[in-house]
């Protein structure tokens, strides 16, 4: 009786010019479609509802519209397991959709959720998508926002970063490069037991990525230096986490800025007690000299003295940025010992390099660093 009114229940959701096919396997194929599985749906115009039931499994009442399994009691590597696929498409531009999934109701939960290892969590929050272990995105990730969990109520042995950040991040060596198209990455990580036949095409996208200039570290040598940053999956490609280096970024940042501080302070108390006075027709003459900003660094603006012979036909003081771009110059009107003021807003936050040059000669170079 059940039977017969399962089978009534499926011909009133499939139209009238659907064709079934039993398979002497069992398999049943609906719309003309050749059935490989348990109950292959198509066509063109029609809609599959599922009927939901309430079964128990693993002490837990479940609600399922429809389900499918595809695995195996024994592994095989001549063939491809998709337990639900979807194709979609030609309809109307933006509402195609390979599968679809939303959240009802008021309570938690997701409208997708992917897992691995039968592990099945408890979901705090309602989200369109909720992924239960590693998640792997060849192409481009688009997103508003995206946070990393940093609660402190979730953290054990909490410490400061050594010293040493300075030393290791001073190591690191930015490269740029060109990413391998998608079908050789996907090549590179095929089992050679796999032995189902592979349709690659290569898409616009992958052109263009593979055109495109990137820029990063490389995993093996960021391995040498910070092994818990670099993760290796199962086929032995890394990958690394840079969010985790940022924190690394700021303690570098920190102890550079108290070493640039401390050296600024020293010069600036040296060079003052240092500085020859004004020469006269008695004394020997006197020898131009660029002295270090004070203060450095500085947040609005900062002092730049120097000293420059009487004698002397034309002095200036250039500013440049760290890839050697001149960005500013100062002619000095007065010679003999003086000074400059530098405002934070006639540049960016960010390292400079200034240089004192008297009659064609550059005299000295010195660097200056502005903060926020």
């Amino acid at each position: 009786m059940r039977k017969t009114f399962l089978s009534i229940a499926c011909f009133i959701t499939i139209m009238c010019s659907a064709q079934i096919q039993v398979k002497s396997n069992g398999n049943v194929g609906i719309g003309g479609y050749d059935s490989y599985s348990k109950v292959t749906v198509e066509a063109d115009s029609m809609h599959l509802i599922g009927i939901s039931s309430v079964t128990t499994k693993a002490r837990h009442d479940v609600q399922i519209a429809v389900f499918g399994n595809a695995v195996r009691s024994q592994p095989l590597n001549e063939l491809r397991s998709y337990g639900l696929y979807g194709v979609a498409g030609n309809c109307t531009s933006g509402y195609n959709y390979g599968v679809y999934g939303e959240l009802g109701g008021n309570n938690h939960g997701a409208g997708v959720f992917g897992t691995i290892a039968n592990m099945v969590p408890r979901i705090n929050g309602r989200y369109a998508g909720y992924f239960y272990g590693d998640t792997y995105v060849t192409g481009t990730l688009t997103a508003g926002n995206i946070t990393t969990l940093s609660d402190a109520r979730y953290k054990s042995n909490i410490q400061q970063i050594n010293s040493s950040a300075l030393s290791k991040i001073a190591a690191l060596n930015p490269v740029q490069y060109t990413m391998l198209s998608g079908n050789a990455i996907a090549l590179a990580n095929t089992e050679q037991s796999d032995t189902c036949t592979m349709t690659m095409t290569t898409s616009n996208e992958d052109l263009t990525r593979a055109n495109q200039i990137h820029y990063g570290l490389l995993a093996q040598e960021v391995k040498e230096l910070y092994p818990e940053l670099v993760h290796e999956d199962a086929a032995g490609v890394m990958s690394i986490n840079y969010t985790e280096l940022i924190p690394l970024l700021i303690q570098a940042v920190q102890d550079l800025s108290e070493q640039v501080s401390a050296l600024s302070n020293s010069s600036s108390a040296s060079a003052r007690k240092q500085a020859p006075k004004q020469p006269d027709s008695t004394t020997e003459a006197v020898v131009a000299t660029l002295y270090q900003n004070n203060p450095n660094p500085f947040t609005e603006a900062t002092i730049i003295s120097y000293i420059v012979p009487v004698e002397a036909q034309q002095a200036s003081i250039y500013i440049y940025n760290m890839v050697g771009e001149q960005l500013d110059k100062y002619d000095l009107s007065s010679f003999g010992d003086g000074n400059i003021t530098i405002s934070a807003n006639e540049l960016y936050v960010g390292t400079f390099l200034y240089s004192l040059v008297v009659d064609g000669k550059l005299i000295d170079t010195k660097q200056m660093i502005i903060t926020q």
